[in-house]
């Protein structure tokens, strides 16, 4: 390498992006260390991050940023760096460049854009080093970093020449080096349910053919099984309480691969004939589900349901649309009503919701 080890987007500016739903690309050229205040929640956004992140489940990918270096140049090392992201984090990166002369503002669809680093793979909370020998030999005023297909980026870095030692390749072509500092997760932190004697108490109280929330974990609901925890305790479904942020529900990572679904079993406090199902979205703005399907079995044996036993309640349901809104299906809306004791909530291709309820009557 000829070139002096020196980043070129210190003092650049984003001059466009695709989307800033959750943070904003300004901050992929701040210089300092990107940090993580773990429960604080943007409203109308969700958990606050000291990055570029755009929204779930992106119909035009990739999502793009624009940004006018601070120093032009050439860029012979690139670091993507995905500090605090991992599950929601871009699944691959790529980097374009040109050269534009004084006072140009270059758009996507700008001829002179020249690939520096096709879609490569990006680990998650870690840094991504590339070399880029197409731009060792340049004099690039910008670049545009692309997030495949969507997903969180905390900094970018474009280096003249070698990266940071504790970094660089070396004599490779790509290097990735994970953060030391664990990422504190909503799932982590032990759910203490009522008691068997608060429960029996909540059931003593309610009339025979009652309507009632057959999920409340006040009434003995519980989460049996989950396809992913990744950022909220899925037991929070099924609280009492109206829920206070997007921290207060269940929430998966981002999926990747084709045909993606994610589910939840909630064994019902007692089985019961249903007579409506909500699925509340209200903190989920930018990440509930483009989709999802309900389904009901009656388990007669310790075990739970089999994967036979499960009856269809719903085809796959768009719900996209109902972001920060609830999903109310009655009855009438409903293939089958019961009794049921187990209730199956799949979300395609992922997403989360802050609260299940399952109305009805028990017997």
């Amino acid at each position: 390498m000829t070139h002096a080890a020196h980043d070129r987007v210190p003092g650049g500016r984003v001059l466009a992006c695709s989307d800033e739903g959750f943070a904003p690309a300004e901050n992929l050229v701040a210089t300092r260390v990107p940090e993580f205040r773990f429960g604080v929640f943007i409203p109308g956004k969700g958990q606050e991050f000291d990055s570029w992140e755009t929204r779930r489940h992106n119909p035009a990918a990739p999502d793009w940023a624009i940004v006018a270096l601070g120093s032009p140049g050439a860029i012979a090392t690139v670091d993507i760096d995905t500090r605090w992201h991992d599950g929601n984090h871009a699944e691959l990166g790529a980097l374009r460049a040109l050269c534009a002369g004084p006072g140009e503002s270059p758009g996507r669809d700008d001829p002179r854009w020249v690939t520096l680093l096709p879609a490569s793979p990006l680990d998650g909370h870690a840094h991504n080093v590339f070399r880029t020998p197409r731009g060792a030999e340049g004099a690039w005023t910008h670049v545009l970093l692309e997030s495949h297909p969507d997903g969180g980026i905390a900094r970018l870095r474009c280096y003249a020449g070698e990266a940071p030692a504790a970094l660089d390749p070396g004599g490779g072509t790509v290097r990735r080096v994970r953060h030391p500092e664990p990422i504190p997760r909503g799932g982590d932190s032990p759910h203490h349910g009522p008691t068997a004697e608060a429960v029996a108490a909540r059931w003593a109280a309610v009339a025979p053919g009652e309507r009632v929330d057959l999920a409340s974990e006040g009434l003995g609901g519980r989460v049996v099984a989950t396809s992913n925890n990744r950022y909220g305790h899925s037991q929070q479904l099924l609280a009492d309480a109206p829920p206070v942020s997007m921290g207060d529900g269940w929430e998966t990572s981002r999926s990747r691969g084709p045909d993606h679904r994610d589910h939840v079993v909630v064994a019902l406090g007692r089985p019961g004939v249903i007579a409506r199902v909500e699925v509340d979205f209200t903190y989920f703005v930018l990440n509930n589900p483009v989709a999802l399907q309900l389904l009901g079995a009656r388990a007669t044996g310790a075990g739970g349901p089999g994967e036979g036993d499960w009856v269809e309640l719903t085809g796959r349901t768009p719900v996209k649309h109902l972001a920060g809104a609830v999903l109310r299906l009655e009855a009438d809306a409903l293939a089958a009503v019961g009794p049921f004791s187990h209730l199956r909530l799949e979300t395609f291709p992922d997403g989360g919701a802050n609260r299940l309820r399952v109305y009805g009557s028990a017997g």
